[in-house]
């Protein structure tokens, strides 16, 4: 009797724990809350815009917070692109059909342009001015300037960025001027700006040489200087340079001072914030 119990016994036990496991298996998982990105933080006292859907020129929504959604981007680097230019005109006068403002789609620039803390006596320098997508956040945010030079080395960036202007006739447009700069010379004339503004425009970042040593290259250096004599005694210069993609800025922050101070400026700030997913250093510089 006690050799038939035993297997029994055995099955009994082996039921059990497959129906355990089976319980296990089907029984609901508790819903965790979806991941949420850290808070944008403000900038320089300005907030930048809240991480919200935006309207994109197709007519949806595209969910992220600085948002380049225009097929041919205005970019520099993708304006010379075969077609890319037609596209990318094409894509504004849509926008602009729908009722959207372009600046929109690019609400860094607005913030900056906020931060800097303009009055409509001050004549601005955008360096490295792309298709001018600053001066486009200031016009169509009513953001005070007397005028505004957009300076940039690539001319095909800025024949576009004139050509986007012109379709959008913006109120009061006829006070941003065109600069085809070059690599050495911002080209602007003596002592006429009174705030200058770099935005991820690093062309002058101090490198290392071939024995270690952080050095400026001769042409930034030369390019800095020619932006100095431009400026007004008064006047100073706002730099804002991605300074990593995390919360911690991961570029040194010395290679971006460095040719400032080569260059003849006095640094009067310095700020590391995290905004739009990024860490940035904000820099304003001024004559010595």
């Amino acid at each position: 009797m006690r050799r038939h119990r035993l297997p029994v016994l055995r099955l009994i036990a082996l039921a059990v724990v497959l129906l355990a496991l089976i319980g296990c298996q089907t029984r609901d998982e508790p819903q965790l809350p979806p991941p949420t990105q850290p808070p944008l933080q403000p900038f320089d006292g300005v907030t930048p815009p809240p991480a919200r859907p935006l309207p994109s020129p197709d007519g949806g929504i595209d969910q992220g917070g600085a948002i380049r959604p225009i097929p041919g981007s205005l970019a520099m680097f993708e304006s010379n692109a075969p077609g890319k230019a037609a596209e990318t005109v094409e894509k504004v006068k849509e926008i602009k059909a729908k009722g959207h403002k372009l600046s929109d789609f690019f609400p860094k620039m607005l913030a900056v342009a906020k931060m800097a803390d303009l009055k409509d006596t001050d004549v601005v320098a955008d360096i490295g001015a792309g298709t001018g997508l600053l001066a486009i956040s200031m016009l169509e945010h009513d953001v005070p300037f007397a005028k505004l030079y957009a300076v940039d080395i690539d001319k095909p960036s800025l024949e576009l960025g004139a050509r986007i202007l012109d379709i959008l006739d913006l109120p009061r447009d006829e006070r941003v001027q065109w600069v085809f700069s070059a690599t050495d010379d911002v080209r602007l004339p003596p002592a006429s700006i009174d705030v200058g503004i770099f935005i991820n425009s690093p062309f002058y970042e101090a490198r290392a040489d071939e024995k270690g040593k952080i050095a400026t290259s001769a042409s930034s250096l030369a390019c800095l200087k020619s932006l100095a004599a431009a400026l007004k005694d008064t006047g100073r210069v706002h730099v804002i340079e991605a300074a990593g993609g995390g919360a911690e800025p991961t570029k040194p922050r010395r290679n971006f001072e460095i040719p400032f101070e080569d260059a003849g400026f006095s640094l009067a700030s310095v700020d590391e914030s995290f905004f739009f997913n990024m860490s940035h250093y904000h820099f304003v510089w001024v004559k010595k």
